[in-house]
């Protein structure tokens, strides 16, 4: 799994963006596992976890984050030690 620099989705139709970018993964602060946004993940192969409910206050723009799909984790700025680990 690879740590990156995340953007803000807002919209289901932001997820368009996601064909066009270097998207590593995703997080979502609402939905669940048959929503439109995890199903287009699926189809795009991307790690994501679902319904955080509180992502968007919690992580800022800046902040690098890795997401662990199979976990279900979200790690916020992870120390060295950690990024080896996930790479």
């Amino acid at each position: 799994m690879m740590p990156f620099w995340w953007r803000t989705i807002c919209r289901l139709a932001d997820m368009v963006y996601f064909k066009e970018s270097n998207f590593a993964a995703f997080i979502t602060d609402v939905g669940g596992a048959t929503s439109h946004t995890a199903i287009l993940g699926r189809s795009l192969d991307l790690p994501s976890v679902i319904a955080l409910h509180h992502a968007r206050e919690l992580i800022r723009e800046e902040e690098l984050i890795i997401v662990d799909g199979q976990q279900g984790v979200v790690i916020i700025n992870p120390v060295d030690t950690v990024l080896t680990e996930y790479r």
